[in-house]
């Protein structure tokens, strides 16, 4: 479902960029658009049922360390993009 609702949300600003000015190949822009979508669509699709699939038995000492490290990536990722805006 979530899949799906980003697709959605892809595709309707997808289009409202290309009624917003005029598109010289409006049916090949779609095409090329659908195409670099593709994957990323399907690689979502696998995550999910991979997810849904597989279990993880982890102790507390392991999500803990799991979480400060999502938490450390993310600022990281942060910064980078502050200092490369800048």
């Amino acid at each position: 479902g979530v899949v799906a609702a980003l697709l959605a949300w892809d595709l309707d600003a997808f289009a409202l960029r290309l009624a917003a000015g005029r598109a010289v190949d409006e049916a090949g822009l779609w095409r090329a658009h659908l195409r670099r979508l593709a994957p990323v669509v399907g690689s979502g699709l696998a995550l999910g049922a991979a997810a849904l699939a597989v279990r993880l038995d982890l102790d507390f000492g392991w999500v803990l360390l799991l979480g400060l490290v999502a938490a450390v990536a993310l600022g990281r990722a942060v910064r980078a993009l502050r200092s490369a805006e800048a």
